[in-house]
């Protein structure tokens, strides 16, 4: 889901409902949608959440750490 918001960025209307739901998918406060940077910090909120994910950190690290133990 994540990869997908990122990738569709771009075309992404700057609206309070899609800046609640990547705030919601990164857990970051973005700036108000008027702000010119708010479409930066939305793309930057989505490649780090992505980051990580892919190296273990955050909610879903600790599960991929005991499934390790586990194995």
């Amino acid at each position: 889901m994540l990869n997908a918001v990122l990738n569709l960025a771009p075309m992404i209307p700057a609206t309070t409902e899609y800046s609640s739901l990547i705030e919601d998918l990164t857990a970051s406060k973005l700036p108000p949608v008027r702000e010119g940077s708010w479409r930066a910090a939305a793309r930057r909120a989505l490649v780090e959440r992505l980051l990580e994910l892919a190296v273990g950190r955050g909610e879903h690290g600790a599960i991929d750490a005991l499934a390790a133990l586990l194995g």
